[in-house]
């Protein structure tokens, strides 16, 4: 029997079948809930998006559970509050950082304290807190608005920002799980770590990407209890016979 994957999720979903719905519940849903609780927010409005008429699922390609985990990113966080924010001003305060260093700072403006991030960036906790209390003296020393933590309060903000930043040609997905999986050679680090240093978009995509990244990793997939209740609730169907059994590898 062919593996069921996240490619064939996406187009079962579009085309409307429940056995590609099944799947993203059973699979994606943990993640997803662990990133929405992050931002506190409730997934149900996530999910309830994606089987609208309007679904982002529409305009996805197929993809990888990564990609697809990253692409629900900004479905999930939740807009800007009211505030202002130099952020010309920030980004040339942290400009002196190198592109790890960058990735680091740049998780507190996902709302993550130091040893958080440290783990998604896979750095020592020690080297971690001491990239942000660099990224705060470098704020500190050039903005006279500085506040501890500046970064976690104007964090959406700031991502609003950078998101705008696209550049006409933005890094395949690929170079970034390269990255994150160490199977990159030591002049692809350097490119990679030229582009972030170059590129703040690319630095705001390499903490999402790593965000997603750590969230599949973390998350399990849904028993059948657990996976029934968001099944009802948004008519994606009830199981057929032997369902559970492929799904669960049981």
């Amino acid at each position: 029997m062919a593996i069921y994957t996240c490619y064939d999720m996406i187009r079962d979903c579009r085309e409307g079948k429940a056995e590609g719905w099944r799947f993203l519940i059973v699979n994606y849903v943990p993640a997803l809930r662990k990133i929405a609780a992050h931002y506190g927010v409730d997934e149900w409005g996530v999910l309830q998006k994606l089987r609208s008429a309007d679904s982002p699922l529409l305009g996805m390609t197929e993809m990888s559970g990564r990609e697809f985990v990253d692409q629900l990113r900004g479905h999930v966080v939740p807009p800007a509050v009211e505030g202002s924010v130099d952020v010309e001003s920030v980004l040339d305060a942290l400009s002196p950082l190198t592109a790890t260093e960058r990735q680091q700072a740049w998780f507190g403006t996902f709302g993550y304290a130091a040893d958080d991030a440290s783990r998604m960036m896979r750095l020592a906790p020690e080297t971690g807190r001491k990239i942000y209390e660099r990224a705060g003296e470098l704020l500190r020393g050039k903005l006279d608005d500085w506040q501890a933590g500046m970064l976690a309060k104007h964090g959406r903000a700031l991502g609003e920002a950078v998101e705008k930043m696209r550049p006409a040609e933005p890094m395949p997905y690929r170079e970034f799980f390269d990255v994150i999986d160490g199977r990159n050679t030591w002049q692809q680090r350097t490119g990679f770590a030229k582009t972030l240093e170059s590129s703040w978009y690319e630095v705001h995509r390499a903490c999402s990407i790593r965000e997603a990244d750590e969230a599949l990793e973390k998350s399990k997939t849904l028993t059948e209890a657990e996976a029934l209740p968001y099944l009802e609730k948004l008519g994606a169907g009830l199981p057929k016979r032997g369902f559970w059994a492929r799904m669960l590898g049981s």
